[in-house]
């Protein structure tokens, strides 16, 4: 067997750089299993989308740093991290299959730490503002705009339950919905209605960003008159229109329930021997950085364990 930076042969392959994975690694590697970490983007994840992070126990404010920290750490127990886009998977094999591009690793046990990404505007320069007063987790960037005008734009359960908690922070919270008739619950609108301090204003799309380094403006579209309005000055825009779970790749081999999220309990073991789902990706209530840490942990000792029976 070569040297692990060569190995195509692991005995944890993670798929995924974010809290999860990056967990999972320090948890696989220091239990002396050889780990491959595969991100195709930046590691961190989906923490990366905001500025500041002040719920992290004991974290760093810097998301970047603190990213940068979990990394050295796994890779202090041997963790190897590769840039790379996994093209395809066989997670039934055995050993497992994992594609990128032309060529193809296996591994005795996969961690699968995808993540989700919220859903966007798809407004031209929306990643520009992206933690610079637009947002798209209020208990991570809502404090940043206590006292201040605070708008969320959908119609649903995650939109009215935020607005909620943003109503905590600020007594000028407004809904932007694009339909007739929000979708969230009966309970959660009559809740933003006794709370005094949420406006729900329907018809409405946000339809144009503005402002240098920060947001400091957006244009938002009476879809039946055709009105338009512009929003200016100190402000927070938070984005609840929906999720999209990373399972494109592997949903057709492994079970997933109706928003594409995988079927794992808490014990992240999924319906396939030997695969693990943790953090964003695993269907779950509640999607925070300290919660994706503690998957990646359980994952990587279930995976410890199931690869010390496996060679018994």
């Amino acid at each position: 067997m070569t040297t692990k930076d060569t190995l195509t042969h692991y005995d944890i392959v993670i798929i995924g750089g974010g809290p999860a994975g990056l967990s999972a690694a320090l948890y696989a590697a220091r239990s002396k299993k050889s780990v491959l970490v595969l991100e195709k983007e930046t590691i961190g994840g989906q923490m990366m989308v905001t500025a500041v992070i002040e719920n992290m126990p004991g974290g760093d404010n810097d998301p970047s740093v603190l990213a940068e920290r979990m990394k050295e750490q796994a890779e202090h127990f041997g963790a190897v991290f590769r840039s790379a886009e996994v093209t395809a998977v066989d997670l039934a094999a055995s050993p497992k299959r994992i594609t990128l591009d032309e060529e193809v690793l296996e591994a005795d046990a996969v961690i699968l730490a995808t993540g989700a990404n919220p859903r966007k505007l798809g407004l031209e320069n929306e990643e520009q503002y992206t933690g610079r007063g637009l947002g798209y987790c209020a208990t991570c960037d809502g404090p940043f705009f206590a006292g201040l005008p605070i708008y969320v734009v959908g119609g649903g359960d995650a939109a009215f339950d935020e607005s909620l908690y943003l109503a905590t922070l600020s007594d000028q919270v407004t809904i932007l919905y694009r339909g007739e008739t929000p979708r969230a619950t009966k309970l959660l609108q009559q809740r933003a209605k006794e709370s005094g301090k949420i406006k729900v204003v329907l018809h409405t799309d946000v339809i144009a960003l503005g402002g240098d380094m920060m947001l400091t403006s957006f244009v938002m579209r009476n879809n039946v008159t055709g009105e338009e309005k512009t929003v200016e000055g100190d402000f927070g825009l938070f984005i609840y229109i929906g999720m999209v779970p990373n399972t494109k790749l592997f949903a057709d081999q492994i079970r997933v329930n109706e928003a594409g999220y995988i079927e794992a309990g808490e014990d992240t073991l999924t319906n396939l021997e030997g695969v693990y789902a943790a953090g964003d990706v695993r269907a779950k209530g509640v999607r925070q950085i300290v919660g994706a840490l503690s998957d990646g942990a359980t994952a990587a000792i279930a995976a410890g364990k199931y690869l010390d029976q496996l060679h018994r």
